[in-house]
């Protein structure tokens, strides 16, 4: 079996069929890929693992070494957590999600016509405190591992956000219902809990098309129907339980808080595009940013009328699950088949190219190995990357079994 290279900055180690455009090779040439390797390790072919490469150290540069820890997600993904205290589960989160997205640091890229960050910077990686944090603070000490990655000031902030998390993070919390015979498996480190129990969120197959047909704005409209009818019926409703009828209600509502907060997260990009294309010099490049500014004022809050709508508002959402689960964002399933109607309609219409359709597509490529996140220092020496596994299914067969999905998007 061949064997995996490692991936370098420069973009000319990948397939060099990517890049249809000069747009794209550019995006492409400039993209700093995830990791944070602060050098590649030279192992003897004796400590080598089956399937192992060997990173020369000669490579130590051109492997990517991020640049900085963002705090901004750890710092209001905490702060919504001690202001709902005793809230139901649900709202937290939505409060959380509603915080990050409302307030985090935003940037549009130069050539970018997909657009959407998770961290104020293209080189910083977001944190999960309350996923696990007991490692965050030695490895941001005076002397620790990521001690280069953060100021004096952020220092002190994720020290005094990793003290609010002990006892309250999801694997605190899962250890305190593990059975007793395993704690001193678990706290040896000789067992690990399985991802999917570990950071609580398994990965999720993302229904994407009730975001195209009905926008953020449409799921409030129904999630708020919905909520009137529960309330109007009270918990005493055939077949309801007082529980049933708390649940559904605390859930309906932090369903309408996140959706709200993603639909305003679009249109703070499509302001930040109105205000840079008044500055930009290049013809060109202002009618990009018109464009997006059209784009994002669209969606995610309202439903996809096109295809550029369409991937735009795909990932929105993908990248938002990133920010909520870090890796347990799920698979984009049955991908050509979700945006193949958009395109085809778009080019039915003489709206779009075969060409023009494909750079968009790269371009969300691009953005989406982006995605990352800072994990403990173990874990990125182990992988040298920080990879989110992305994965999206293509073809298969149509809702009848039979016939094949295959398509021009394919």
């Amino acid at each position: 079996m061949e064997r995996r290279q490692p991936m370098l900055a420069k973009a000319e180690t990948q397939d060099s069929r990517f890049g249809s455009t000069e747009r794209t090779k550019r995006l492409k040439e400039n993209r700093v890929y995830p990791g944070v390797a602060d050098e590649a390790v030279e192992y003897t072919k004796e400590q080598r693992t089956p399937g192992q490469v060997n990173y020369l150290k000669e490579l130590k540069t051109k492997l990517r070494t991020f640049g900085e820890i963002c705090p901004e997600r750890a710092r209001y993904w905490t702060q919504a957590y001690k202001e709902t205290d005793g809230q139901p589960y649900v709202i937290r989160q939505a409060k959380a999600i509603e915080k990050v997205l409302d307030n985090m640091t935003i940037y549009i890229d130069d050539d970018e016509l997909i657009v959407g960050n998770y961290a104020r910077t293209p080189t910083a990686l977001p944190v999960y405190p309350e996923f696990f944090s007991s490692w965050l603070p030695e490895t941001i000490a005076k002397d620790g591992y990521f001690k280069d990655r953060v100021t004096e000031e952020e220092r002190q902030e994720l020290l005094e956000i990793s003290q609010y998390w002990p006892g309250r993070s999801y694997s605190d919390r899962i250890r305190e219902l593990s059975p007793p015979h395993l704690d001193t498996l678990l706290h040896f480190h000789g067992l690990t809990l399985c991802m999917d129990v570990y950071e609580v969120h398994p990965a999720v197959t993302t229904g994407f098309e009730p975001l195209f047909e009905n926008g953020a704005n449409g799921i409030i409209k129904k999630c708020k129907k919905r909520l009137k009818e529960i309330l109007a019926a009270g918990p005493c409703a055939p077949g309801e339980t007082v529980d049933s009828y708390v649940k559904k209600v605390d859930n309906l509502r932090a369903m309408i808080i996140a959706n709200e907060s993603f639909a305003r997260f679009g249109k703070r990009y499509a302001k930040l595009a109105k205000q840079m294309a008044k500055t930009e010099k290049d013809p060109n490049r202002v009618k990009d940013l018109e464009k997006i500014a059209e784009v994002c004022e669209r969606v995610p809050a309202e439903p996809a009328r096109n295809f550029h709508e369409a991937v735009q508002a795909f990932y929105f959402l993908h990248m938002i699950l990133a920010v909520v689960s870090s890796r347990c964002f799920g698979t984009m399933v049955r991908f050509d088949t979700m945006f193949n109607p958009f395109y085809q309609k778009d080019k039915e219409a003489g709206k779009i190219t075969y060409e023009q359709a494909q750079e968009l597509i790269e371009c969300l490529f691009i953005k989406m190995e982006s995605i990352s996140a800072i994990r403990q220092p173990q874990a990125e020496a182990y992988t040298v990357g920080s990879s989110q596994f992305q994965t999206f299914t293509l073809g298969g067969t149509l809702e009848d079994g039979k016939t094949d999905a295959t398509n021009e998007m394919s």
